[in-house]
């Protein structure tokens, strides 16, 4: 009896690059929301927190740009931006190609990633919540 062997990699789950594509998506449309409200505008009377959500918002999906808090750093705004974004999306890219690795469909994959998000974000949220009250 004559049995083939296959030394290739076997592929399971969903396209990796799809996936990190994907990804990409989410934050970088976030990013996009939070820097149209202008991180210097001032809110309305009905929305006075605007410039201050959209900064907490964009720390979220860009969470490389804490670097720029250390004080002996002086940076314009473009700066943080752009350095942000390029630091911080192969991280997305990453989480996204993860998934898709274990994913078995694209309904699963956005339901892990939808989850991975809001974890993220509840986290964050946590963490900025205790760092300022403790150095409040």
């Amino acid at each position: 009896m004559r049995q083939r062997i296959n030394f290739r990699n076997r592929r399971e789950g969903l396209d990796p690059v799809w996936g990190g594509l994907q990804a990409l998506a989410v934050p970088l449309v976030v990013a996009v929301l939070a820097l149209g409200q202008g991180f210097n505008s001032s809110g309305t009377f009905g929305d006075p927190t605007t410039s201050e959500l959209g900064a907490l918002i964009f720390l979220v999906v860009v969470p490389t740009s804490w670097v720029f808090a250390i004080d002996f750093i002086e940076a314009s705004r473009l700066t943080v931006v752009v350095v942000g974004l390029a630091t911080s999306l192969p991280l997305w890219w990453w989480l996204g190609q993860r998934i898709a690795r274990r994913a078995p469909s694209w309904p699963m994959w956005w339901l892990r990633f939808v989850i991975a998000v809001l974890a993220w974000t509840s986290l964050f949220m946590v963490a900025f919540a205790t760092i300022g009250s403790v150095f409040a």
